[in-house]
């Protein structure tokens, strides 16, 4: 059977390695000039980084880690979130041990489906911050920390969103494994190179559109012209590309009205690589609260990016002061809250990167969240069978795993079980 997917990230990757494998002939249209898609490791001076995509999320039970494993690929656990943690405060300074520990309880107290209950299904997280606050009988400061960690880092950088849009039923859907954050050595590159071994990958190969209405054999065009013909077609872009209308499918297949009802992220990361490491050991997050939001997450990724790195996570959408695009305004910016946090004295670094996810044309943001309003159907209709030779897959194809990478993995498993081995049919 002819197959072709369109895509190279984890989910078009993890359908071409099986359906390969199992005897088909698979053809993988990629727009982009590399493979990976929003998993992209990348050399910044002497550090290597993952861009977007860096951990596996809840390591424990999780099909992605076993397939990490099994294709020989050792994982570290990175520890769990708030391990080593500082937090500054603008305008007062690094806050007391005690007021970090709440903010890091707070992060393990906060259950939507608690707050779900007091407030019903249709409340934001912008609403159950509130309710949380005031149920706990938290004042002052305590208030203000706690708030400022579930609206602008659970809601604005790890959900992606605005808090004021952000489902709390949608939050709840999501299921969490047990042990951390895994982060795979070398970087995911290592294991995107691992599915894509021996595939035909046609990068540069931007599609326009998927006519599955002309008959039992569905044609995908390129940009270039090309016309190729399948028996069928797997399609794994990313939902900001789907809202975009980038690709024109035929027959409507309910991809956009779906597609409406879901957000798309906009984390974005500042890499600093340093010749030496100037920071305290001790510290390996820091949490900068401030009233623009403009730099919320700071890391050492030292130990993964085999050389002295720091990458600060930011939400441009959420960052009153962070309207630019521009990578360099982005890095000077980061740099005078680097220097606000540890004084003038710290070093000019010997490389830096600022990603821009949201303005990438084969993305259109980083991974997919559920707005006020969605329904688990709105994702999990968009992935499996769409029509008679078109399946789609993606991340945001999965409602207990969304935003992730085994979610991607877990929707690229499902497109091809859909089809199955060679001869099987």
């Amino acid at each position: 059977m002819e197959i072709i997917v369109i895509g190279a990230g984890v989910a078009g990757l993890t359908a071409a390695r099986a359906l390969a494998d199992g005897g088909h002939d698979v053809v993988v249209l990629e727009g982009r000039d590399r493979i990976g898609g929003r998993t992209h490791t990348a050399d910044i001076g002497s550090s290597s980084v993952d861009l977007g995509a860096a951990w596996i999320h809840g390591p424990h039970l999780n099909e992605l880690t076993a397939a990490v494993e099994a294709a020989g690929l050792p994982w570290v656990n990175d520890g769990m979130w708030g391990a080593a943690m500082h937090l500054h405060i603008e305008g007062s300074g690094w806050a007391a041990p005690w007021e970090v520990a709440t903010a890091v309880a707070s992060r393990y107290d906060f259950d939507p489906d608690q707050v779900i209950a007091a407030l019903g299904h249709d409340a934001s997280l912008t609403a159950g911050a509130a309710w949380y606050v005031e149920d706990r009988e938290l004042r002052g400061r305590s208030a203000e920390i706690v708030e400022f960690g579930i609206r602008w880092l659970e809601g604005g950088l790890n959900v992606g969103g605005h808090p004021d849009d952000i489902s709390l039923s949608g939050i709840a859907w999501y299921q969490l494994h047990s042990g951390g954050n895994g982060v795979v050595v070398g970087g995911y590159r290592r294991f995107v190179d691992h599915l894509a071994e021996g595939l035909d990958i046609r990068t540069g190969a931007i599609v326009e559109s998927i006519d599955a209405e002309r008959g039992p054999r569905p044609m995908v065009t390129t940009a270039a012209g090309e016309q190729l013909n399948a028996d069928e077609v797997i399609l794994t872009v990313p939902l900001g590309v789907i809202q975009q209308g980038s690709i024109l499918i035929r027959p409507t297949t309910g991809l956009q009205r779906h597609a409406a009802q879901l957000g798309m992220a906009a984390l974005e990361k500042v890499v600093l690589s340093f010749d030496e490491a100037w920071w305290p050991s001790e510290v390996k997050r820091v949490i900068y609260m401030s009233e623009d939001r403009r730099h919320p997450v700071w890391l050492d990724v030292s130990r993964h990016a085999g050389h002295p790195t720091i990458a600060m996570l930011h939400n441009p959408r959420n960052a009153t002061s962070m309207d630019s695009a521009d990578p360099d305004e982005r890095i000077g910016a980061a740099l005078n809250t680097l220097h606000s946090l540890y004084g003038s004295d710290v070093p000019a670094p010997a490389a830096a990167h600022s990603t821009d996810w949201l303005h990438d044309r084969f993305s259109h943001g980083s991974y997919s969240y559920p707005r006020l309003g969605a329904t688990t159907h709105d994702m999990s209709a968009m992935g499996g069978r769409l029509a008679p030779g078109l399946i789609g897959a993606g991340e945001h194809t999965v409602p207990h795993y969304y935003g992730t990478v085994h979610a991607a993995y877990e929707s690229g498993r499902r497109a091809a079980a859909l089809i199955g081995p060679a001869g099987s049919g």
